[in-house]
């Protein structure tokens, strides 16, 4: 009951914010609703990953600067997950926050940042994919606008003062640290790892290095996901797992890969139990440079499976057990970061200006906080209304 209440009222004041014209959000600083976290569980052994950090709860009297947040509200939960993570936060830390919205009503992000001056903002935080926010960034310079550019690598210069961009390799040796902790778990004194999907050729020697420094007992080999059709793919795994049985970790990359992957190792599997173990006559000649793998791991296939993408189908596979992991993109924890950073800036606090943010990784035992949270986007923002609206077009083809 009393978390209805409190997403209740959290609905109430981002609709109330959206009452604003030109596409503006002011949000009422002295109310502090419940804020929902985003900690990423990340490896236990080296590398650690820097994990979300969670705001101290501001004095309830509000300071006196405003923030604000360029964005494209193109309906996604990608925008909308950061709106989420930048309202809360800047709550939470008791500033004056006001959303820029652009894309509609023909407002783009040099109007937006126009606003935000007409808001009195001192930082914004802005997107700008593949630089095509350049000019409203110059507008801001213009402008005495402090700005943190968020999601998106740019070199630091003029009026920004920051970088918070999107890891897009390191969760790679993440997922693989942590498929080799899981093992340990298991206690596997040997065994590979088996990286899968599409393209993923060019994580080959940063997943090698990483586990034959952290983990030299175990070895990993790359599986490049063929073009064919659905089942296809699951055949060719499932033959492949079933002819090389040294695997004791999978790491899936791609949103659909999860699936296949638990479908072909459960194919092999059934396949060993029905016929017997038979070993790969001609096995790849990389395999003679892994580390050994003992006999008791070939008898039989158990593979611990971590994928990439939230979904429900993935989630599904997390809570049945079908995956043990799944790394998701860290677009709430952008803006967490962000308004951090501005928080640190605005107190004088020195603070690190290119940062690349970590994939959370999802376990069993914390599904329910990123269900939660990736629900409370959709419904706050409209989202779920919108699934179901198209949901009931496709009904209708």
């Amino acid at each position: 009951m009393k978390k209805t209440l409190m997403l209740l009222m959290s609905m109430l004041i981002v609709l109330a914010f959206w009452g604003c014209s030109s596409g503006i959000v002011e949000p009422t600083p002295t109310v502090t609703p419940e804020i929902t976290q985003t900690m990423a569980p990340g490896p236990t052994k080296e590398p650690t990953p820097t994990p979300t950090p969670e705001p101290t709860q501001a004095p309830i009297t509000a300071k006196s600067i405003t923030i604000g947040f360029v964005v494209r509200d193109n309906g996604s939960y990608e925008a909308s997950a950061m709106m989420y993570g930048f309202l809360n936060t800047a709550r939470t830390l008791g500033y004056t926050a006001v959303l820029l919205r652009y894309g509609e009503d023909g407002v783009n992000a040099l109007d937006a940042v126009k606003m935000a001056h007409g808001n009195k903002c001192e930082y914004i935080a802005i997107t700008n994919p593949t630089g095509t926010n350049d000019a409203a960034i110059k507008k801001a310079e213009e402008l005495n606008i402090k700005v943190i550019v968020v999601d998106d690598k740019v070199d630091i210069s003029g009026a920004i003062i920051a970088n918070i961009a999107m890891d897009d390799s390191e969760y790679i040796k993440e997922l693989c640290v942590a498929t080799a902790q899981r093992m340990k778990e298991r206690n596997l004194t040997s065994g590979w790892i088996l990286v899968y999907g599409q393209g993923v050729s060019r994580y080959s020697t940063a997943c090698k290095d990483i586990i034959a420094e952290l983990y030299p007992e175990y070895g990993v080999v790359i599986y490049n996901q063929g073009t064919g059709t659905l089942d296809q793919e699951i055949e060719a795994l499932s033959e492949y797992l079933y002819y090389n049985r040294q695997f004791g970790g999978l790491v899936a990359i791609g949103d659909e890969c999860s699936r296949l992957a638990r479908d072909a190792r459960e194919k092999a599997s059934a396949r060993l139990s029905e016929d017997g173990a038979i070993d790969n006559p001609n096995p790849p000649a990389e395999f003679s440079n892994l580390p050994p793998v003992d006999e008791s791991i070939t008898n039989k296939i158990s593979i611990s499976i971590f994928g990439t993408g939230y979904n429900e189908d993935n989630i599904a596979l997390l809570r049945s057990s079908g995956i043990y992991g799944l790394s998701i993109m860290p677009y709430y924890d952008l803006t967490v970061y962000a308004v951090m950073l501005i928080d640190n800036a605005v107190n004088e606090i020195p603070y690190q200006a290119d940062t690349m943010v970590p994939w959370p990784i999802i376990r069993y035992d914390t599904i329910d906080r990123y269900v939660d949270l990736h629900n409370e986007v959709c419904e706050l923002f409209g989202l779920i209304e919108q699934e179901e609206a198209n949901e009931n077009d496709n009904d209708g083809e």
